[in-house]
């Protein structure tokens, strides 16, 4: 998460923001995307199965629903380049 979208914020050494960086809290605009049923159900699939070569495959259909899509697509890759996928999950169970 960007760091910036906190700036002017009084925190408590910055221990605050470290901590909600740490729980990978997402901004509402990354799961506010409506994502064909059928695409999400093979998202959740794979990255269940940590099927990453099919995850990325799949994020290219999501670039596709415009700029909402190349946001949460550009989140996904950089989680699934670190291999987070309880974060991946965690953000496909929020969308509708």
């Amino acid at each position: 998460m960007d760091e910036g979208c906190f700036k002017g914020y009084n925190t408590d050494s910055d221990g605050f923001l470290k901590a909600l960086l740490e729980r990978d809290i997402q901004p509402k605009e990354i799961t506010d995307v409506s994502l064909p049923e059928e695409l999400l159900s093979r998202l959740k699939g794979a990255a269940e199965l940590y099927k990453v070569t099919e995850l990325r495959t799949y994020l290219n259909e999501v670039e596709e629903l415009g700029s909402e899509g190349q946001r949460l697509a550009q989140r996904l890759r950089e989680l699934i380049q670190k291999y987070d996928m309880e974060n991946v999950l965690k953000i496909l169970s929020e969308i509708q």
